[in-house]
């Protein structure tokens, strides 16, 4: 299984929140300047691993709260109300922005962190096109969707404005028990 949509919840009290905060979006630019399939991006790191220099961010397990996250309380409730339903340990929290006729390049998600753990996306804003394994689905604001990043991805905005969407990973989540 590539996709699976989980629910529809209305973004937009979140939306303000990150418009609120919209100066963040060029605070960090790690994806954009040493990430090549990301370099179109501009992220906001909410949780990141705990960096221990001599290990490859992608075999860190250990994920922290970053001082921006405090900044974002609606996002936190978010996540919370997520684990509360569908349980799990919750990973790395990032808010991404894909701009118009942007995209994020072919790639897997590969290392020990993403062996274990589920990628969601929550669409705050726009609409995407996502391609898992030559399966395309559009991503459209308000849905919360489940994807395969352990396979070849990539995606591209469309429509007619910016895409923003939430990012995490969840370890042990049970959501599939409830869409089973």
């Amino acid at each position: 299984m590539n996709f699976f949509k989980l629910d529809n919840i209305d973004s937009s009290e979140i939306l303000k929140e990150v418009q609120q905060n919209n100066y963040l979006w060029k605070f960090n630019t790690n994806r954009q300047n040493n990430i090549k399939v990301q370099s179109e991006t501009q992220s906001i790191t909410l949780r990141n691993a705990i960096v221990n220099s001599s290990v490859d961010l992608r075999h860190i397990h250990e994920s922290g709260d970053t001082n921006l996250y405090s900044l974002f309380p609606k996002i936190k409730k978010f996540i919370n109300a997520f684990i509360d339903k569908y349980e799990g340990e919750i990973g790395r929290i990032l808010i991404v922005k894909l701009p118009l006729e942007k995209m994020v390049y072919p790639h897997t998600d590969d290392g020990e962190y993403y062996k274990i753990r589920d990628r969601f996306h929550y669409v705050i804003e726009g609409m995407y096109e996502y391609t898992v394994n030559n399966e395309l689905k559009i991503f459209k604001q308000n849905e919360l969707w489940y994807f395969n990043n352990k396979e070849i991805h990539f995606t591209k905005t469309i429509g007619n404005i910016d895409r923003i969407a939430l990012i995490f990973d969840v370890k042990d989540s049970k959501w599939r028990e409830f869409h089973g």
